[in-house]
């Protein structure tokens, strides 16, 4: 075989092994996963404190005074203009970011991105310092051209973890950037280069801090950020319920100073009055004519009240004929209906699917 033929063989092997995809990061399944990938990131070769450059333990002795770290002077390939390729930034090749480019902060959020969802970041930056090259594997989260301490934490208390953010600073350069985490006051994130040394940074930085540091910024997120489910809202608190006075036989309802039949009555309600409780204790306590005091709400009916029915475990409530757990069952009520309640003694008398009979309470959540 002659030599060119096998230089002709070789040529085409590493023209064929430069083909073969890098190792893809799979899409997270949950907020979990990145996470978990997050902390990975922070303990690994390129965490925090440490440098984004192409060798970890070799000290760097030029460029005074960064002695022992590394710099930001690059040729095409990513390394130094002098004989020293270790010292430089490291390139955020496809190898770790899915498509080559960019270097210093820049490359690092690449690097980050790709390790977390899988998906590669656009390769470049525009003009304006703030905003990435492209949407491709992103979505807008916010954006400020003018950034103070109220927009800066509209935009980013709707940060999550993973989302990054393509900054001008103060000084007219560009920052890349990472978020960790956010909470009321602050946020924190993850970068590099931030003193031009390629070191690796954990910074928390409070509205003002960050806004002043960039005043213009963009927020971006993964397209395959996993469906954040939320809780549902808890229902609004009872702050008063109106009861319509039920006494049909005597045409009174008695007002008492306390909440039992042995207290002393302040004042007799006319059947069918309506009045505002305040406060319940198996009792009721309202002002009637200028006093104030307790109803048994034995003795009362619920006016225009909404429920949703809460039972998650075997998802239905019972429908029954009676107020009590013996009653015959008329239905069953599926988990999370909302039904008009009119009655309430423990339990709430409702009508559904044409049937009118009672529920617990217990089981039910007031919604208006």
């Amino acid at each position: 075989m002659t030599i060119l033929v096998m230089t002709t063989i070789l040529a085409n092997l590493l023209i064929n092994f430069a083909s073969i995809p890098v190792s893809a990061v799979s899409a997270p399944s949950s907020v979990s996963v990145i996470e978990s990938r997050f902390r990975t990131i922070e303990n690994g070769t390129y965490g925090a404190n440490r440098f984004f450059r192409n060798d970890q333990n070799r000290s760097c002795t030029f460029n005074s005074p960064r002695s022992g770290a590394c710099h930001g002077k690059h040729d095409s390939a990513g390394f130094n203009y002098t004989n020293d390729a270790f010292c430089n930034c490291k390139v955020a090749t496809a190898d770790i970011a899915g498509t080559a480019g960019g270097i210093q902060c820049f490359g690092y959020m690449r690097y980050v991105f790709y390790q977390l969802f899988g998906l590669s970041l656009p390769t470049s930056y525009n003009s304006n310092l703030y905003t990435l090259s492209s949407s491709n594997n992103i979505t807008q989260v916010g954006q400020t051209t003018s950034a103070n301490a109220t927009n800066t934490k509209t935009i980013l208390s709707q940060a999550r973890i993973g989302d990054v953010i393509q900054a001008r600073t103060s000084s007219g350069g560009m920052h890349s950037m990472v978020v960790k985490s956010v909470n009321n006051s602050e946020v924190t994130i993850l970068d590099a280069n931030t003193n031009g040394d390629c070191r690796i940074h954990n910074r928390t930085m409070t509205w003002s801090n960050f806004a002043s540091r960039y005043p213009a910024f963009t927020l971006y997120r993964s397209r395959n950020y996993p469906t954040v489910t939320l809780p549902p809202p808890p229902p609004p608190p009872i702050t008063s319920l109106q009861f319509r006075a039920n006494a049909p036989t005597s045409g009174i309802l008695n007002l008492r100073q306390q909440p039992n039949t042995t207290s002393t009555v302040l004042a007799g309600i006319p059947h069918n009055t309506v009045l505002v409780v305040n406060e319940i204790r198996g009792w009721g306590k309202i002002t009637f004519q200028g006093r104030t005091g307790w109803i048994s709400l034995e003795h009362t009916i619920i006016v225009g009240q909404q429920f949703r029915v809460n039972a998650p475990t075997s998802g239905i409530l019972n429908l029954r004929q009676q107020p009590n757990t013996t009653s015959a069952v008329l239905a069953g009520i599926p988990h999370n209906t909302i039904l008009d309640v009119n009655d309430i003694s423990g339990w709430g008398r409702v009508t559904f699917q044409s049937r009118t009979g009672w529920i617990s309470l217990d089981h039910a959540v007031r919604v208006r």
